[in-house]
This record gives C-alpha cells, structure tokens and sequence, in this order.
C-alpha cells in the first residue's frame, strides 16, 4: 500500500475521531468525493470501540458457551473464580468459568475479541490452571501460533471459533462491518455444532 501511494496511486486521507485517535484511509488518487464514505466508517468504528458494546459482546459469547457446557451436562461449580478445592491464585486475575464433568475439570476463558488474547493474560491464566490442578480450555476467537503451542505443551485446548460473535439484534451492524472493513463478523444465537464437537472430543480424551 506505501508503494501504491508513493507511486501516485492511492492518496492516503488521515482523519482523527474519539480521543484524538489518528487512522488513515486510502483511496483511489483520481476519486475526489470520499468524505461522506469515510465519514460512514468512521461512525461504525466509533461504535465498534464503544466499551459498552464491547463488554456486552465478551458476555453474549460467555453466555453461548455457558449454555452449551449446561446442554451437555457440564457442571459450573464457578464464575468468576480463581480458587477451586482450597487452593486461591495469588492475583485479582479469575476465570471466566470452572466446569466438570465425568471427574474431569477445565478452567475456561472466553475472548470474543478481534485482537489475540494478550499473552500476559494468557499465560497468567495457563499458569492459575496449573496452579488450581484443572484443564485449560479457552475458546477463543483467533488464538496465535505461540498461545496454540503454549497450550499444546499443557495438555489444554485453544478452541478457535474464527469470528466476532454478536447477540441477534445486530444483524443490519454486523452486515455493515463485513460490507466496509471485511472482518471476521457474525450473528451467533448458539455455538456451531462443529465448535461444539470439537471440545466434546477433547472431553472425551481426558475421562479417566
């Protein structure tokens, strides 16, 4: 793309928007009308760095997935917990969710974002699994090649459902997301049966 604008092609058109967040569209060099089609993006980007809807969307994913561990007889025996069986992590840092089931029990955390997981979280919470003797199983949405392997190591799973879960009532948002910037976006009233397997057959490698 910095070749394509140093060769005349595109034209780069900085724009700052929120608490002086500076971001630069590019565009065709000969097209001269563009500020009503990159004020329409700016307007989703607002709303998609919106805290509130970014913390409603996080829980609408750990809800979907909560509902699936209860649908196939996953116990919760904690929310927001970081002590399991006596033992307490050392920090403020908890985990979304610990389920048992067939004498198996995993340490869930749940990231619906579209950045990776920060590694620091992640392997703070590889390390309070470790720590409470339970399972790490993440469901993330896109883990990276080193969070796979850190996970591997361990024995857990890194389970990747590929896009941005939104509740159903966003249908028209999410469309507009795909249409301008086309990332990783979908409608979810329920974990796909594929995801759903996929953990299932984890499951069943960890029964005694």
């Amino acid at each position: 793309m910095n070749e394509l604008i140093s060769e005349g092609f595109l034209r780069p058109e900085p724009r700052t928007f929120g608490n002086n967040v500076d971001i630069i569209f590019v565009c065709r060099r000969n097209i001269r009308y563009v500020a009503t089609e990159i004020k329409e993006r700016i307007e989703l980007i607002e709303t998609l760095s919106d805290d509130e809807l970014n913390l409603g969307v996080g829980k609408h994913a750990e809800n979907l997935f909560r509902h699936m561990f209860e649908k196939n007889q996953f116990k919760i025996v904690g929310v927001n917990k970081n002590e399991f069986r006596g033992k307490k992590w050392h920090t403020k840092s908890n985990l979304d969710f610990i389920i048992q089931r067939d004498r198996v029990t995993y340490g869930v955390e749940v990231k619906n974002t579209f950045d990776y997981m920060r590694e620091d979280e992640f392997e703070e919470k590889l390390e309070m699994c470790k720590f409470l003797n339970i399972i790490p199983m993440f469901p993330l949405r896109c883990p990276s090649d080193q969070q796979y392997a850190l996970m591997q190591a361990v024995g857990g799973l890194a389970l990747k459902f590929k896009t941005r879960i939104f509740p159903p009532g966003n249908e028209k948002f999410v469309s507009s997301i795909w249409h301008y910037f086309r990332l990783p976006v979908f409608v979810w009233g329920g974990i796909p049966i594929n995801i759903e397997r996929i953990f299932l057959r984890f499951h069943s490698t960890n029964i005694p």
